[in-house]
């Protein structure tokens, strides 16, 4: 019998295109695809457990280990809204941090365009891209991250941003589904930076680091929909210009609350 192929679910710049078959994903490549198999390796040999493994490549197709668990799809679900939940997920991205401090890119390494601003740079190879989609939750936790397509070297503090935006998430609170209504997100926010044991000043440059996201993401979106590609189109017409102008402006309004005090 012929493996079975599944389509999985979540994101937005190869959906449709990967696929589960047994305990392997195969997913498209791209001109990131090295440099990121070289990043998967170093976190496997260093035992790193909370990414895939690298097993192969067939053209423009390469081949993942499976990691099972739960991925929170939209419309969310209310698990994936848990303290617990957001909490792990930020001891996981800590861990990870740990796991390539050491991990040294040959020259010349080619990684993904995501919307990080100059002043983002660093050494660090961060995945840039936690949202929900890219997070494998068991029993309740973190367990691995998934789609490093956006991964490449930034401060650290850029790419605690990105995750502390989706997790939170840093949204207007009246674009808040019915799932996380009345959630608070200041407290969120706390737990998510405390977990990162980050101290104040760095807080600081978090939030401006995810004031500049949020700019960034508004502009890559808009060129993306421009440029005819269907899910950032879609996600553009469902209003995400006003929702991203909202987020900015709540985020800037209790910039300091968000960070804490001293």
């Amino acid at each position: 019998m012929e493996p079975v192929e599944e389509i999985l679910a979540g994101g937005l710049g190869n959906e449709g295109r990967v696929v589960r078959v047994g305990d392997t994903v195969r997913r498209p490549v791209g001109p990131w695809t090295p440099a990121v198999h070289l990043l998967l390796r170093h976190l496997e040999a260093v035992g790193f457990d909370g990414a895939p493994r690298v097993l192969g490549l067939d053209d423009d197709t390469e081949l993942l280990s499976f990691i099972p668990g739960d991925v929170a799809v939209p419309p969310f679900p209310a698990w994936s809204a848990s303290d617990e939940l957001l909490v792990s997920v930020a001891e996981l991205q800590r861990r990870y941090h740990e796991a390539v401090a050491d991990f040294r890119p040959p020259p010349g390494a080619v990684w993904g365009d995501g919307p990080a601003p100059s002043d983002s740079s660093g050494a660090l190879v961060c995945h840039n891209d936690l949202c929900l989609e890219n997070v494998v939750v068991t029993d309740g936790r973190a367990a691995a991250f998934i789609d490093f397509d956006f991964a490449s070297p930034v401060n650290r503090v850029w790419d605690i941003a990105i995750a502390l935006r989706h997790w939170v998430p840093m949204w207007d609170p009246r674009d808040l589904d019915e799932r996380r209504a009345g959630i608070d997100q200041i407290a969120r926010g706390g737990h998510f930076l405390d977990a990162h044991g980050l101290v104040h000043a760095e807080r600081e440059r978090t939030i401006d680091a995810l004031l500049a996201f949020l700019r960034g993401g508004l502009e890559f979106v808009r060129a993306q929909a421009e440029a005819g590609h269907t899910g950032h189109i879609a996600q553009w017409n469902a209003g995400y210009e006003a929702k991203n102008r909202r987020s900015q402006h709540w985020v800037a309004a209790h910039r300091t609350a968000l960070v804490g005090r001293p």
